[in-house]
């Protein structure tokens, strides 16, 4: 009995989190009512646990998606996007890079156990590199972030610096 009520607790607190991402995007929604009742099937012995942890990993995919569309491909300019927005960009995107990783080794044991024709994991590659090119540009936005704040604090030194020494000569600032 206490088994079922802390699954069912943890399974209402994933959903309640979830739903916080899921306001912006209806196939969030949906993945997490999925992975809601792929909770219940599993624990009811009905479905193998590869199944949730698959829609969970769809599940980070999309909430990642979500991060990289506000950040990266959004209206967001670089002037506009803090520190912590920089972060969480890249950060979700090489956690896209981690999963999809994750799938190919996955995948390539199936190819190894004759399982899956090789060609089939030629599309996760494909994949891959996709999303290793989003790294690498949510660096280089990340990057021209950096450069921005301290273009930034050289030119607030440099007034600060003139402020004083117009002050020191008496003359008006």
């Amino acid at each position: 009995l206490y088994s079922k009520n802390m699954r069912l607790w943890f399974s209402a607190l994933v959903v309640s989190a979830c739903a916080l991402f899921a306001q912006d995007s209806p196939e969030l929604a949906r993945t997490q009512q999925e992975i809601a009742r792929l909770r219940d099937l599993v624990a009811l012995g009905a479905i193998a646990p590869n199944r949730l942890q698959e829609a969970e990993q769809k599940l980070g995919d999309a909430q990642d998606d979500q991060v990289l569309h506000r950040t990266l491909y959004g209206k967001v300019t670089a002037q506009d996007l803090t520190e912590e927005q920089s972060r969480e960009m890249v950060e979700a995107a090489e956690r896209r890079v981690q999963r999809q990783q994750a799938r190919i080794e996955q995948a390539q044991k199936l190819v190894d156990a004759g399982v899956i024709a090789r060609g089939e994991v030629s599309g996760l590659r494909d994949e891959l590199s996709s999303r290793e090119l989003t790294v690498e540009l949510a660096k280089s936005r990340a990057k021209l972030l950096d450069e921005i704040a301290q273009m930034a604090r050289r030119e607030q030194a440099v007034e600060a610096a003139l402020d004083d020494s117009q002050s020191r000569a008496g003359q008006p600032v």
